[in-house]
């Protein structure tokens, strides 16, 4: 028998061979056009890292962007324009220096800032800068809508009790502001911007918020709480109203804590009906008690007579 051969094992194609078929299947001008923009987009990504901040420091140090920024209040309430020197106060917190323009890093947002703390603003809505260098500020701002003594000093609050900037004397503490007096509160005033607790003086601003729109208020200068929940007599009317010829008005108590009383609308109904038949809302009495009757009021005996004999 013959010898029987060994089966050769057949060898695939060296690997020199195939990384030759593979090169020589890529397209060639395809890699160059995508290097080329690989390249394109390195140099854009290198110009704008390196060369924005030049170009940048060029812009701002042109003579049209060196120009003094200023800020003004866009669209302030009455009650501001009326009192100029709290809008220079609020302005002033902006804190502008010389360096500072159009297009000063952060500006906007380091002046809002700036102007939140100001006791007399509630709320920043929008700092802007335009091209004419002006800052722009929008805000909501706290009205004062009555005094409030304590001790020998006076202060002026909104109507959610914020104590606002400041701390007056007597001879500062004007009619002609338009707001009451509140007289008798017990808690000490808190700092600026922090509301100022106690039930006196919630239910005082809510007396001003029923009678500042009345057409006798005028002839109102004051809400006295000093007796407020007949904590100093029980029997004395919890809240007076003072007028501006030294005489008392019994409210009685506190709006919607009425108990046998007649109701706030019903008292407001007696102040109305009062200062049309005697153009006073105080009847030119000492005093006028409203607190007993829906439909009646209470003077002083002898004033009421000599009113008759007046009269008669």
């Amino acid at each position: 028998m013959g010898k029987r051969r060994k089966a050769r094992r057949r060898r695939g194609p060296r690997w020199s061979a195939r990384l030759g078929e593979w090169l020589g299947g890529i397209s060639w001008l395809r890699v160059a056009r995508a290097t080329v923009s690989v390249a394109v987009l390195a140099g854009v990504t290198a110009g704008v890292v390196y060369g924005l901040p030049a170009l940048e420091k060029h812009v701002s140090s042109l003579p049209a962007y060196q120009q003094q920024v200023t800020a003004e209040l866009v669209d302030p309430p009455a009650w501001l324009l009326a009192n100029p020197h709290i809008a220079r106060r609020i302005i002033g917190r902006c804190q502008l220096s010389q360096d500072d323009g159009r297009l000063t890093d952060g500006l906007a947002r380091r002046v809002a800032q700036s102007v939140s703390l100001v006791g007399w603003v509630k709320r920043v809505h929008e700092v802007s800068i335009g091209a004419d260098d002006v800052l722009r500020i929008r805000c909501d701002y706290r009205e004062p809508v009555a005094w409030v003594a304590h001790g020998s000093c006076y202060y002026l609050v909104d109507e959610e009790l914020v104590r606002l900037p400041g701390r007056y004397l007597r001879t500062e503490v004007s009619r002609d502001s338009g707001l009451l007096l509140v007289l008798g509160v017990g808690r000490p005033p808190p700092a600026e911007g922090q509301p100022w607790e106690g039930d006196d003086l919630r239910g005082a601003i809510r007396m001003v918020g029923l009678l500042r729109d009345k057409p006798y208020f005028g002839q109102l200068t004051g809400v006295i709480v000093a007796n407020y929940g007949g904590r100093r007599d029980r029997r004395a009317p919890h809240i007076e109203l003072a007028t501006d010829r030294g005489a008392r008005i019994r409210w009685g108590r506190a709006p919607g804590e009425e108990i046998d009383e007649p109701t706030a609308a019903q008292k407001l109904a007696h102040l109305q009906g009062i200062w049309r038949e005697y153009d006073r809302v105080d009847m030119g009495r000492s005093w006028v008690d409203i607190q007993v009757w829906p439909d009646r009021v209470i003077v002083p005996v002898g004033a009421w007579q000599a009113d008759r004999r007046q009269r008669s």
